[in-house]
């Protein structure tokens, strides 16, 4: 079996800080260029860089036959000082060192393409010093490692390793804080010219001084001691000024003279030489490699993975095997996937970017639309190599909730009301979700290859909610682009792996078993399963039906909400190398905390831990188990729309777990409006037809007489000749609200105060009513007293209910204390079920009816509700201030009340909505309301009695008004009472009223 590096199991909590500054990769590889003729390239060819001392010339690339003195020019490499080149087999990568900088060669150019970074200054026992003249290169085919000698004038030379993907050394590639070892000098001699390792992993060198006096060494790759073989001679004559050093395949050592121009053979055990080929073309050749085109396990091209060696007698060298062998395995990118260097790694990024996120979701709506565009761009320009092998497994571990109730990935134990839809949309980039890594000497390991280096994905999710304890989701996963680099895993290359498609659909049917209001916890069961219709076999899906059974547990305790789930998954055991993808138990835990819920902003943070291990060997196998760490902020832009982003670590190294991923994504649902309360409701009734019949001229049959033209500006007696009325009210309806009656018990809301479900907590668009309903009346009214009556409906023990009332009407007491309302004003009691509006309360509108708040005068009584007159919507022209024919009628109404009311003195408030500008508006609504007292006092209303003002959109009724029904509430004109509004002057009048 193979060795294991790392603990199994789950990762404590407490490293996460460790594991985050951890999470570099050190041998993900680029290749650019060269693999498309290496591919047609034999092991008998060798590569070739003259290096051109001048600096206006330009290092020349050639390819030589080794055993036939055959040279052929590529050209001119666009650098002057590539001193260095090494080959990388699995990956068929030419790299350079070009002084201070690392680079690829792309012989098809050909070209010399610096990577980003500088091998940088290095720390170790000599201090910090720069590494600017990397000689020698050379790669580890056991390990993959990039070694690198470091030149320093008057000093001994360096060894480093060097980050492939990035071209900076390694900063701690000999142990904590230490990037170089010291090459003590030997033979008297102190500079190193190249660097070859053998297929064993022996290091040898070419040590000289100057150029002169050079000799064969061998040295420790762990402390950089040298040990000295010989002297390199030609027979009894001794050589001078080896610079280029190489392996073939079948262990041979070559060198390559800088003044000599020629390539030596060199025995690697006595330093004897034999010239081989004369080089023509070009001079002082101090760079040299040879193709190493069938080592064992790096892509022989006989063989293949999980096949034999390349022929009987190739030994193994130690270089590896089949895969899924005792040293190979194929895992997930978590943390513990390979070896790493400290510093700012990926996961250090992913926090950043998402407190950028949380900043940028504050400030700008269209931030989340920016992210999503920026990732699907980088998206594009990724390139990949596809591995033959078995892939038709669902890699993405992540998902979304199925609805915005659940904790990021982690579902609530409730279901949508009935009706009601949620569509939610993530889109989000995971790095290196499943690698092959290769045991180490020690117990370490090390990543060798990438089969899915980066994939950006998300999911398609809708929900739709049936009866009260059902609803049904379907999840769609896509893959919008992937990538794979082979590096030196044992697969093999080939075609690139298909980038975009759908992954297997999930159906998703949810039954609400518990409910929190009844048995503290909410609990569900979810019975899912997956349809086959993924569109390739690319790691998109399982190619058949499989079942995915969870429950899911929730509970909120105000602004704080918890979720856990567990389930199980069949999979089809499918096989790659040392891994079978075969059935799973899983698990998710995640908390949140809504600060709306707690009176702050429509924020939520939110954090989740996942986890999934083989079902039939639980925590066995490190590949089969995933572990995953993911924290996101969510925002509520408006009712409709929340908008979320997401980052994440892997803390195992199971399959399908990246190193790290971030995640953008929205929801938008269809909930159904929230209920009102209408005070006295009284509706108008329904329209009836005409009867010719009725005499004379009696349009709706009230027994008034109709004017000429129903609907004309000149009123008549029927004031409503549409529809059947009262004659005390000038043949309209009765009142549509009407305060209460005297003795004035109660203190009415316009609309009903709502708490979380089975919680105390008020939302905060009641907090808002309480400001605006009760705290103005109370403020302005110091003598009244209140009882604040909390009610249910009768679902749930009786107990609980009277409890749960209790706690809802403290709240309400505690936060108008906290607007300074005294507290030995307030007085609450909790009523549980006691007192149904409708008793059965058997449908679920009955029960919401009954759950309420009810504000009960216990003193100072003095009918302080009646400051207002509400005789319906008065209605102008559009952009105008000319009064609509049917609104004239309402206001003829209000001129006989006041005749009536004598003592009545009004006010006349004029109020638009936020469309527009503030001083326009302001102007507008002054206009209006003056149009309102001109027209009331042309019917004969005293002057002194009336005022009027223009409030424009100061006090919006609806905030904010983005729509437009919302928009046309916010239009309107208001009489409030200054004098002379008792109960007993407007109640039983022929108007209907409302509150303050």
């Amino acid at each position: 079996m193979m060795k294991r590096v790392r603990p199994t199991g789950l990762v404590s909590l407490l490293g996460l800080a460790t594991s985050l500054a951890s999470c570099t990769d050190l041998t993900s590889e680029v290749a650019i260029g060269t693999r498309a003729h290496a591919l047609e390239a034999t092991a008998e060819q060798c590569y070739l860089v003259a290096d051109i001392d001048d600096e206006d010339g330009e290092d020349v690339l050639s390819i030589l036959d080794k055993n036939n003195p055959t040279q052929r020019v590529v050209g001119s490499l666009g650098a002057n000082a590539v001193e260095a080149i090494a080959f990388n087999p699995g990956t068929a990568t030419l790299y350079g060192a070009d002084a201070d900088q690392l680079g690829i060669i792309d012989i098809n150019s050909p070209a010399f393409r610096p990577l980003g970074k500088r091998f940088g200054r290095g720390q170790g026992a000599l201090g910090t010093i720069a590494l600017r003249d990397v000689d020698g290169l050379s790669f580890d085919p056991a390990t993959g490692l990039l070694y690198g000698s470091v030149r320093r004038d008057d000093a001994t030379d360096l060894l480093i390793i060097i980050d492939r993907t990035t071209g900076a050394h390694v900063p701690n590639g000999f142990g904590q804080g230490v990037g170089y070892v010291e090459i003590p000098a030997i033979a008297g001699n102190r500079d190193i010219d190249d660097l070859a390792i053998d297929i064993d992993g022996t290091m040898y060198a070419i040590a000289n001084s100057g150029g002169d006096n050079d000799h064969l060494v061998t040295i420790d790759r762990a402390t950089g001691q040298t040990t000295d073989i010989a002297m390199i001679r030609d027979g009894e004559v001794a050589l001078d000024d080896i610079e280029g050093l190489g392996f073939d395949t079948s262990g041979q050592l070559w060198g390559s003279s800088g003044d000599g121009n020629t390539l030596y053979r060199i025995d690697k055990n006595t330093g004897q030489t034999m010239a081989a080929v004369a080089i023509t073309e070009g001079e002082d050749f101090e760079s040299i490699d040879c193709l190493i085109g069938a080592l064992p396990g790096l892509g022989q091209p006989d063989g293949g993975p999980g096949q034999p060696d390349a022929g009987p007698e190739e030994p193994d060298a130690g270089t590896g095997g089949e895969l899924g062998g005792d040293d190979w395995s194929v895992v997930g990118g978590g943390c513990s996937a390979s070896s790493r260097a400290p510093g700012v790694g990926p996961a250090t990024l992913v926090a950043l970017v998402l407190a950028a996120l949380a900043l940028g979701l504050a400030r700008r709506r269209r931030t989340l639309w920016s992210l999503i565009l920026a990732v699907a761009i980088t998206a594009g320009v990724t390139t990949s190599a596809r591995a033959q092998i078995a892939s038709d497994f669902t890699l993405e571990r992540f998902r979304i909730s199925l609805d915005r109730e659940g904790v990021l990935d982690s579902e609530w134990g409730t279901t949508l009301g009935h009706l009601q839809w949620d569509v939610g949309l993530w889109l989000g980039w995971a790095n290196d979700p499943l690698v092959v890594v290769r045991s180490m000497e020690g117990g370490d390991s090390r990543r060798i290859g990438d089969l899915v280096s980066r994939r950006l994905g998300g999911n398609l999710v809708a929900t739709v909610g049936f009866l009260s304890w059902l609803q049904a989701g379907l999840e769609v996963p896509l893959i919008v682009s992937q990538g794979q680099d082979i590096g030196m895993s044992p697969v093999g290359t080939g075609g690139a792996i298909a980038g975009s498609g759908l992954g297997d659909i999930r159906v998703v049917p949810k039954v609400q078993l518990l409910r929190s209001d009844k048995h503290v916890i909410d609990l569900a069961i979810i019975p899912a399963f997956f349809v086959p219709t993924s569109t390739s076999e690319d790691y998109f899906g399982e190619g058949a039906f499989s079942f995915a059974p969870e429950l899911a547990v929730s509970r909120a305790l105000g602004a704080v909400r918890m979720a856990g789930n567990l389930g199980y998954r069949t999979r089809n055991g499918n096989v790659l190398g040392d891994l079978t993808v075969d059935d799973e138990i899983f698990w998710r835990l995640g908390a949140g905390y809504r600060f709306a819920d707690a009176g702050g902003p429509p924020f939520e943070i939110d954090l989740s831990l996942t986890a999934a291990t083989r079902a039939d060997e639980f925590f066995q196998r490190p590949n089969n188990d995933h572990v995953e760490l993911i924290g996101g902020l969510q925002y509520l832009f408006s009712e409709p729309l929340l908008g979320f982003a997401a980052a994440g670590m892997g803390l195992n190294e199971g399959f399908g777990t990246p190193d790290w991923r971030i995640l953008v994504g929205m929801r938008f649902n269809g909930r159904r409006s929230e209920d009102r309360l209408v005070v006295a409701e009284s509706p108008l009734p329904p329209q009836q037809a005409k009867k010719p019949a009725c005499e004379p001229n009696g349009w709706d049959c009230d027994g008034l007489l109709d004017p000429p033209d129903p609907r004309g500006e000149e009123p008549g007696i029927d004031l409503c000749p549409e529809v059947p009325g009262l004659p005390e009210h000038f043949g309209c309806p009765g009142p549509v609200v009407t305060v209460n009656e005297p003795p004035c018990e109660k203190l009415e809301v316009s609309q009903k105060l709502e708490f979380d479900k089975a919680s105390a907590t008020i939302r905060p668009h009641s907090l808002e009513i309480l400001r605006r309903d009760i705290v103005s009346v109370l403020d302005d009214h110091p003598d009244l007293q209140v009882t604040i009556e909390g009610h249910t409906s009768s679902e749930g023990a009786r107990g609980y209910n009277v409890e749960l009332s209790k706690r809802r009407a403290r709240s309400v007491q505690q936060f108008l204390s906290e607007q300074g309302i005294a507290a030995d004003r307030l007085t609450p009691v909790g009523h549980g079920s006691r007192f149904l509006i409708i008793n059965p309360d058997t449908g679920k509108e009955d029960r919401d009816r009954s759950r309420r708040i009810e504000f009960r005068i216990t003193a100072g009584g003095k009918c302080p509700l009646c400051e207002k007159i509400d005789i319906g919507r008065i209605q102008f022209k559009y952009n105008s201030h000319q009064l609509e024919a049917g609104s004239k009628g309402k206001l003829d109404r209000l001129a006989g009340l006041l005749e009536k009311r004598v003592a009545i003195n009004l006010r006349i408030e004029g109020h638009t909505s936020s469309k527009g500008s503030d001083e326009y508006n302001r102007q507008l609504s002054a206009r209006r309301a003056n149009a309102v007292r001109a027209y009331l006092i042309e019917r004969g209303i005293t002057v002194g009695r009336l005022t009027s003002i223009g409030r424009g959109e100061e006090n919006l009724k609806e905030n904010p008004d983005d729509t437009p029904v919302k928009r046309e509430v916010n239009r309107r004109v208001e009489f409030v009472i200054t004098d002379g509004g008792r109960c007993d002057d407007v109640a039983h009048g022929p108007l209907a009223r409302d509150s303050k």
